[in-house]
């Protein structure tokens, strides 16, 4: 499936718009709907923490998870190293949590994938370059699977990083 936009017009619909604008929101269902994941949100970097700009869940997640994981990471402390968003983006790769691994180093996000019902989540650091003269801006971009697992390495999961990296 070829998506209407590329990350670059994702992350800069979300810097021009705002926190939770509908374009993003609606880029976001579509890259849900394609991946046919449960969760996507996406995040910036500001100072040392990771402030959600927005999230879409599938629409049989309940929304009490769904508001209780907004609130939850809303703004993420580049110091919580448990959580796969911040893992990629300080290892500057993408980064696969499993909700098997409820003790692992990324067991916070394994704790969100079992109330997703997901079984894996890719969480991938992007840059959108500055304008001149400015720092480059730091994203980073999760989607939650369903109760397949994803792979970095085929599938849906691969096919997802190309688009990201590709854009």
């Amino acid at each position: 499936m070829k998506l209407p936009f590329t990350i670059s017009e994702l992350l800069q619909s979300a810097m021009a718009a705002g926190p939770a604008s509908g374009l993003t929101r609606s880029q976001l269902g579509h890259l849900l709907d394609w991946t046919e994941g449960r969760a996507i949100g996406l995040w910036q970097q500001q100072a040392n923490q990771l402030r959600q700009l927005a999230f879409v869940a599938s629409s049989d997640m309940p929304f009490s998870v769904q508001t209780a994981f907004c609130a939850a990471t809303a703004l993420v402390p580049i110091s919580a190293t448990n959580l796969g968003i911040v893992a990629a983006h300080i290892a500057t790769k993408p980064v696969l949590a499993l909700a098997q691994d409820l003790t692992g180093p990324l067991d916070g996000s394994a704790n969100w994938l079992v109330r997703f019902q997901s079984a894996s989540s890719i969480s991938i650091p992007v840059t959108l370059p500055g304008q001149t003269g400015e720092e480059p801006v730091q994203f980073v971009l999760a989607l939650a699977s369903g109760p397949t697992p994803f792979s970095v390495d085929t599938g849906i999961g691969r096919e997802f990083i190309n688009w990201v990296r590709a854009n």
